[in-house]
């Protein structure tokens, strides 16, 4: 029955795999799926130190300041800054003056003693409040050192800002006032340690926590989505080559050679064993180049940006912490995407077998297209992806396992015995599928009759005549 199968398989796989547009798409996407983690990691991972060194600011070196409080005419006591513990900036002494004529004046009398010293203006403009620093001419050549003090203004503009409107020393302390919002579990508000302490530290605790609470949650939702897309673009994409290249045999006007070597059912299951195979052959390079940019990211993180606290970072060096991932899950996972992919072929070759020209071949698509769509539609608006769990009927319906049983399999999202089921179910109805498109082609291989219609595709399927 399927003599000289190797051949067609061979003849098929090498003529798909080495087309242009199948080598450039698999080329693109692997680069693409290798650098993209490595830039994500890089662009959304601080240093664990560079934070806290990016905020420290550089000394000014001022020893007094005179201000011009020209916003109000209440006495403030920009002493009160001193209280900010701003290394650099707590010990400087504020001096108050009515006009900017005399803090220039007391300011140039000051350099010439070779104090250093500014005068700090605040006036109103334009609805907002304004800061002038003006350094004396004497201290010209540390003028750069001086200007220092701006940074200290931006990062402190709000309390500057308050100020210059006159309030008490002790309404400014308490605006002054950092607010810190904690997040605790009831152990740790106990203890006085919050969720936020420990998760920058990476305590194993806490971070295992977050981890299995927010991403492999998140994941619950993520991979069904991402099993469904691919297969779905596999299957549109796939499935039409399997039943064109089954029609351009029957156009060609060698067949009657062919089938003296090739058993039709060979030719058929040649045809779309050689096209599956290089569909997998594909996705297989695609998920490997994910793999290896995912490990190339976490390395290359790690070197850039020592002591970082990237939450997915810490998932991906400790997967083998979680209950995910796990190896026979990962194989039925993969068999069932490939079962799946496999009935789907079939169908494609029953309509290919249905046809005897290109135009032909295209309308009868809706045999799998119909399937397909269905099955997606079922899944999407089936309550399949709400809850991070699949249904026991979409995990026994193979048209709809092959969509979302495998993303959830890899998270070991169900039971070992329902994917057992899933995975049987699957068997059956690929070999029954398989067996039937075989059937159909060997009997309507010469068929030079009028369109078949569905109710004869039964009748030849089951009787075996045309």
């Amino acid at each position: 029955m399927f003599k000289n199968f190797s051949k067609v398989f061979a003849f098929t796989f090498k003529n798909m795999a080495n087309t242009k547009s199948f080598k450039s798409l698999t080329a693109f996407l692997a680069l693409v799926l290798l650098i993209a983690p490595i830039v994500l990691f890089l662009l959304t991972t601080k240093d664990g130190k560079g934070e806290t060194e990016d905020a420290a600011l550089k000394t000014s070196g001022l020893e007094s300041i005179y201000v011009v409080n020209q916003v109000s005419s209440s006495d403030v006591n920009f002493n009160a800054l001193n209280t900010l513990a701003e290394d650099g900036y707590d010990n400087i002494v504020y001096v108050n003056e009515e006009n900017l004529n005399t803090a220039l004046k007391l300011s140039d009398e000051a350099a010439n003693q070779g104090k250093k010293v500014a005068v700090l203006q605040l006036f109103s403009k334009d609805d907002s409040i304004e800061t002038n620093l003006i350094v004396p001419d004497a201290l010209a050549d540390d003028e750069k050192e001086i200007n220092n003090y701006n940074k200290f203004i931006n990062k402190y503009s709000n309390i500057f800002a308050v100020m210059s409107l006159g309030l008490s020393t002790d309404q400014l302390m308490t605006i002054a006032m950092n607010t810190d919002v904690n997040s605790y579990d009831y152990t740790g508000y106990n203890t006085g340690i919050s969720k936020n302490d420990k998760l920058n530290e990476l305590d194993t605790e806490t971070a295992d926590s977050y981890v299995r609470d927010v991403i492999i949650k998140a994941l619950k939702y993520i991979m069904p989505f991402v099993n469904l897309l691919l297969f779905y673009c596999m299957v549109l994409f796939y499935c039409q080559s399997v039943t064109q290249a089954l029609v351009v045999e029957k156009q060609n006007k060698l067949m009657d050679t062919m089938l003296v070597s090739v058993k039709p059912e060979a030719l058929a299951a040649g045809k779309v064993i050689g096209i599956n195979c290089a569909a997998i052959l594909q996705v297989v390079i695609w998920v490997l180049s994910l793999v290896v940019g995912l490990v190339s990211g976490v390395l290359i993180t790690d070197h850039f940006r020592p002591g970082n606290t990237n939450p997915v970072i810490y998932f991906l060096k400790n997967l083998n912490r979680y209950d995910i991932f796990n190896p026979l899950y990962v194989v039925i996972a993969i068999m069932i995407f490939i079962l799946g992919f496999v009935l789907y072929s079939s169908l494609s070759a029953i309509a290919g077998a249905l046809s005897t020209t290109r135009e032909e071949a295209a309308s009868n698509n809706y045999i799998y297209n119909l399937v397909i769509l269905a099955s997606y539609f079922g899944v999407l608006f089936g309550v399949v992806l709400q809850g991070g769990t699949c249904p026991i009927w979409a995990s026994l319906i193979p048209f709809t396992a092959a969509l979302i049983v495998p993303g959830l399999a890899l998270l070991g999202a169900i039971s070992i015995g329902q994917l057992i089921a899933s995975l049987a179910v699957s068997i059956v109805v690929s070999v029954i599928l398989v067996i039937l498109s075989g059937r159909l082609y060997r009997v309507t291989a010469l068929f030079k009759g009028n369109k078949i219609s569905f109710a004869k595709m039964l009748k030849i399927i089951f009787t075996s005549n045309s």
